[in-house]
C-alpha cells in the first residue's frame, strides 16, 4: 500500500506542477508494476516546451491508467484491494480529477500558443505560407420569393405524408406543437415569428429557415415513431422532392422518365458540360428568389472528364452555396441527432444531373459547412457556406 500511495504521489505532484504552469525543470519518475509491486524505476528529465509538457502528460495519464483500469491479476486479496483503493478512495478519485484539469489547462496552453505562433508567423511551416487569403465577401439574400418559398414547404409536407404514409392532419399537428414548443428559442435569436399560438409568418429569411426547421424536426420524429426504414424513405423522400422542386422552380430543366431519349442516358463530354451548365442556371435563379447569397462551381479537367467517360475514374465537382437559407436548421438539426434534413438545393441539383445520365450511374453528394474567412481561433467559427461535394463514381 505504501507503494502504491508513493507512486500516486508522485504523478499528482507532477500534474499540480503542470497545472501551474511552472514546466521548467522537474524529474519524473515511471514504474513497472507486478502483481501490485514495484520492481523498476527509471527517471527522465522534463523541459520547458510544448512538446516535452505534452508528453508528461501522456506519460503521466499511462501511469495512472495502469494504476486505476481494474486488470486481470494473480495478486488475489492483497491485488484487489489495491485496486479498489486507487478506483475509489479520495486519493484515487483525485488523481483522476487531476489529470482532466491537468488536460483541460494544457489544451487551452495548447490553443494560446497556436493563436500566438499565428499570429506572428511562428513554425517553419508556416514561414513557407503565403499571405492569410482575403476574406470572401458574400452579397446579403436578396428578398425572399414568399410564394416560392411556401410551395416549397407545402411540396415537402405532401411527399412527406405519401412516401411515411402519415395523415397530413396529423403532420400539422405534430407541426404545430413542436413550433410553440421551440418558439421561444428562436425569438430570443430576434427572429420574428409570431405570438404564442399564433399563426407563424413567412416573410423573410429567416422565417423560412425556421418552418424548414419544425417540419424536418417532425418528419424525422414521426419516422422514428413509426419505425419507418429510413434508408429507403429517405431515397425515396429526396428523389421526389427533387423531381418536384425543379418543376417548380425551372419546368424546363425537368425530363419525366417516359420521355427519356435514349441518346441522353449517356456518358458523354457534351451532357456532362451541358448539366453543369443547366446547375448554374438553377443556381442564378435559387439567387431571384431569395434562397441562395451566392454560389460557384468548380470547373473540369479535360482529362479527368475523358477518364469518367472511360470508367478509369470517378469525376469530382464541387458547388459552394454562400448564405444558403436553410444553412441554420440543416446544422442544428444534425447536431440534434437528425439525419434528414431541409438542403433543397442538393435534392434539385441530384434530380438535374442524374435524368440526363444512365439509369446505373450513381450520384452521390455530401455536403460541408464551411467558414469562407480564415481564423486559427475556433470560438470564431461561423459557418457561411455549404460547400456540396459531387461525385459521379466510375462503373
Amino acid at each position: 500500500m505504501n507503494a502504491q500511495r508513493m507512486i500516486i504521489a508522485k504523478v499528482v505532484m507532477t500534474i499540480f506542477i503542470m497545472g501551474g504552469y511552472n514546466v521548467k525543470v522537474l524529474a519524473f519518475s515511471t514504474y513497472s508494476c507486478t502483481n501490485g509491486r514495484i520492481v523498476s524505476q527509471a527517471s527522465t528529465s522534463l523541459f520547458a516546451t510544448r512538446r516535452s509538457a505534452m508528453s508528461v502528460m501522456l506519460q503521466s495519464a499511462t501511469i495512472v491508467k495502469l494504476l486505476t483500469s481494474p486488470q486481470p491479476s494473480n495478486a488475489g486479496e492483497i491485488g484487489s484491494r489495491i485496486t479498489e483503493s486507487v478506483t475509489t478512495s479520495d486519493l484515487g478519485v483525485s488523481v483522476r480529477r487531476s489529470i482532466v484539469q491537468g488536460a483541460q489547462t494544457m489544451d487551452k496552453l495548447d490553443k494560446q500558443w497556436e493563436l500566438f505562433s499565428d499570429k506572428y508567423g511562428l513554425g517553419a511551416e508556416r514561414s513557407k505560407q503565403g499571405s492569410r487569403p482575403k476574406p470572401k465577401v458574400i452579397p446579403p439574400l436578396l428578398p425572399l420569393d414568399v410564394e416560392v418559398a411556401s410551395q416549397i414547404l407545402d411540396m415537402c409536407d405532401e411527399i412527406f405524408c405519401q412516401v411515411a404514409k402519415v395523415s397530413p392532419s396529423i403532420l400539422q399537428k405534430e407541426i404545430k406543437e413542436v413550433q410553440e414548443l421551440v418558439k421561444p428559442s428562436f425569438q430570443r435569436l430576434g427572429i420574428e415569428i409570431g405570438n404564442r399560438n399564433g399563426p407563424v409568418p413567412l416573410q423573410s429569411g429567416p422565417q423560412f429557415d425556421f418552418a424548414s426547421y419544425v417540419r424536418f424536426r417532425v418528419y424525422n420524429s414521426l419516422l422514428i415513431k413509426n419505425k419507418v426504414d429510413f434508408q429507403a424513405f429517405r431515397k425515396d423522400f429526396e428523389n421526389k422532392c427533387g423531381q418536384r422542386l425543379l418543376g417548380l422552380l425551372k419546368p424546363s430543366f425537368l425530363i419525366e422518365k417516359d420521355d427519356k431519349a435514349e441518346e441522353v442516358l449517356s456518358k458523354s463530354d457534351r451532357v456532362i458540360r451541358q448539366n453543369l451548365q443547366d446547375v448554374q442556371t438553377l443556381t442564378r435563379d435559387l439567387y431571384d428568389k431569395g434562397l441562395v447569397a451566392a454560389s460557384e462551381i468548380s470547373t473540369i479537367d479535360s482529362e479527368q472528364l475523358a477518364d469518367w467517360i472511360d470508367d478509369a475514374s470517378d469525376l469530382q465537382i464541387t458547388l459552394s452555396l454562400d448564405g444558403d437559407i436553410t444553412m441554420q436548421a440543416q446544422i442544428l438539426l444534425q447536431e440534434q441527432g437528425y439525419n434528414l434534413i431541409p438542403t433543397y438545393t442538393k435534392f434539385m441539383i441530384k434530380q438535374l444531373l442524374s435524368q440526363k445520365l444512365p439509369n446505373d450511374q450513381q450520384v452521390i453528394i455530401e455536403e460541408y459547412y464551411m467558414d469562407t474567412d480564415y481564423n486559427s481561433d475556433p470560438d470564431l467559427y461561423e459557418v457561411k457556406e455549404v460547400l456540396l461535394n459531387i461525385v459521379l463514381p466510375g462503373r
